[in-house]
């Protein structure tokens, strides 16, 4: 295959359609039926691939700090393995025995946070819910079931707590109005009025989160 200025992953699937899909550290996955022709496909977008991956950059360039560090919080924090201590928080340091023990650790503070939230907004707004699940969503911060139950992506311990009250505040939003319609968002603005600010930020996180190594490594498997 030709060179490009960006490192390009061919998947061959028996799909339909031809997929292109940037990832946050800016690899360029293409996903094709067997027999296409993957070059005439890239040249066909390169531009196109260049300019989201500029956007990408962009977006996360005010928060990004390197790829050693380990976004938590909301702050950029120091990871420092440490075999023989618990999982520890220590300004600017996150002390750490295993990236097991820390996504078990990241788990239940995300769980104990949200639903803390989830208890304080559900009220506010007038509504009740079900379920509570921390997930490893590929695409999604979250999501609402039909029948109440709340996932949320365990990226969202990354997020500093106001938008973490966006987050929560959008699904719960989500039982009253199950689309992303005018009314959904009037009904989002009366408990979080700069919810489009929000929505800008979470898209900075997605791509810094997808940028450490650290976290990474601690998304390598399905949370429960």
């Amino acid at each position: 295959m030709k060179q490009y200025p960006f490192e390009v992953v061919i998947n061959h699937k028996n799909v339909r359609n031809s997929r292109i899909r940037i990832a946050p550290d800016c690899r360029v996955y293409v996903t094709i039926p067997p027999g296409t022709d993957a070059e005439g496909l890239i040249d066909s977008r390169t531009d196109w691939i260049i300019r989201k991956i500029g956007e990408l950059n962009r977006l996360a360039s005010e928060y990004e700090t390197g790829d050693g560090t380990f976004i938590y919080n909301g702050k950029m924090w120091h990871p420092v393995f440490s075999e023989s201590l618990p999982v520890s928080f220590s300004w600017p340091d996150i002390h750490y025995p295993s990236v097991e023990k820390l996504r078990k650790v990241v788990s239940e503070e995300l769980r104990e946070d949200i639903s803390f939230r989830l208890d304080h907004y559900s009220k506010k707004i007038g509504v009740d819910y079900g379920r509570i699940s921390i997930r490893n969503q590929r695409t999604r911060w979250g999501s609402c079931s039909g029948r109440g139950n709340l996932n949320f992506n365990i990226r969202s311990m990354a997020l500093p707590e106001t938008t973490r009250d966006y987050l929560v505040i959008h699904e719960l939003a989500h039982r009253i109005e199950m689309n992303h319609s005018a009314a959904f968002w009037k009904k989002v603005s009366e408990y979080y009025p700069d919810y489009r600010s929000a929505e800008k930020e979470l898209k900075a996180y997605w791509v810094v989160i997808g940028r450490s190594r650290i976290w990474d490594a601690l998304l390598d498997n399905q949370c429960r």
